[in-house]
């Protein structure tokens, strides 16, 4: 049973001014509601990001025969390996260290770290390793971020346009290429280190 097109537009008409005759908060209240939404999202993704890649204490990882390194001191020896072969007298104590394989004293750069978990477990920071010459990294990801978040509306603007399904699998196209230059990157990276 449906209602002739006259009795719509009249139907559509009375529930305009039956809603917008009870006064201003009528009308205000939903565009209040919005703008306090979108403040509430913008702020907790950019708060967010303060825990999700926090940069926690760090010193680079000794390679010992004798034990698993942590960030902690484990014990005396453990203390006189950091005294030894990263000495804060380096200029860089947290990215550089002395070799253990080499009589001379110069410094080289580190290639994996330990972290302090006093305060955060586990960070995009320490799973990836975004310090030192790695820490533009960390940089472009929350760029990467901002602009994800925010591209949600022109994500809207493309599915009204060219079609949810279209918009979804250029989407999953785009994912698919981002995730696999940041493999090969890694890939790069630690060819060029080892």
């Amino acid at each position: 049973m449906s209602i002739p097109k006259t009795n719509r537009k009249r139907s559509l008409v009375e529930l305009f001014q039956k809603t917008y005759s009870q006064g201003q908060p009528q009308i205000s209240s939903p565009a209040t509601s919005t703008i306090d939404q979108l403040l509430y999202d913008a702020a907790m993704t950019a708060f967010s990001y303060v825990f999700i890649a926090a940069t926690p204490d760090h010193r680079c990882q000794l390679n010992l025969d004798h034990f698993t390194d942590t960030y902690k001191i484990q014990s005396n020896l453990h203390q006189n390996y950091i005294n030894k072969y990263i000495p804060s007298e380096l200029k860089d104590p947290e990215c550089t260290m002395f070799d253990k394989n080499s009589s001379n004293k110069n410094p080289i750069p580190c290639t994996q770290w330990v972290f302090d978990d006093t305060f955060y477990n586990k960070t995009i920071s320490t799973d990836w390793n975004f310090v030192c010459t790695r820490l533009h990294l960390k940089g472009i990801i929350h760029n990467a971020y901002i602009i994800g978040t925010s591209g949600s509306f022109l994500t809207g603007i493309m599915s009204d346009r060219l079609e949810r399904r279209t918009t979804m699998y250029l989407l999953i196209l785009l994912m698919v290429i981002v995730l696999n230059s940041r493999g090969e990157s890694e890939t790069l990276s630690t060819s060029k280190s080892i």
